[in-house]
């Protein structure tokens, strides 16, 4: 039996089926917070489940190409990108980790999220928020960033 994974940015709803948007902002701006549901449809729970990112792997649209993206990302050349994953007590301000050479960006480096409950309720939730650094250059444009946020998991039915 096959498990679905579903994403989504309202608890319980449909899986989003575009990209996720953080926001837009100027130069200095520091973006809302998104909060992001992750829930799957198998009968056992997931375990062992750990979130990273990688370069974008879909039909692209940016300003640049994905390895660029992902490269301005965890290199903070563009600004700083934060995930909270301490849903368990209600997203403390202490406990934002910034995506960076040594967080998130490979599966080495992987955050671990533990266990997915099983069944369709929501399993886990993490927020991400985005702030500018204000190094806009040619080389590296205002515009568009897309990278992806890889799960990786075990599940045994």
């Amino acid at each position: 039996m096959s498990v679905d994974i579903i994403f989504s940015t309202i608890e319980d709803s449909e899986a989003l089926t575009e990209p996720l948007d953080l926001g837009e902002g100027t130069v200095s701006d520091n973006l809302s917070e998104v909060q992001v549901f992750i829930r799957h449809t198998g009968e056992q729970p997931i375990t062992n489940a750990k979130l990273y990112l990688g370069s974008y792997s879909d039909s692209y649209d940016s300003v640049s190409d994905p390895q660029t993206d992902y490269d301005n990302i965890v290199n903070q050349s563009i600004g700083l990108l934060k995930i909270n994953i301490d849903y368990a007590n209600n997203f403390p301000s202490g406990s934002w980790v910034t995506v960076g050479s040594s967080n998130l960006n490979s599966l080495t480096n992987a955050i671990a999220l533990g266990t997915i409950p099983a069944g369709e309720e929501t399993g886990v939730s993490i927020k991400l928020k985005f702030s500018f650094n204000g190094s806009i250059s040619d080389s590296n444009k205002i515009g568009r960033r897309l990278i992806d946020l890889r799960l990786t998991y075990t599940y045994t039915n």
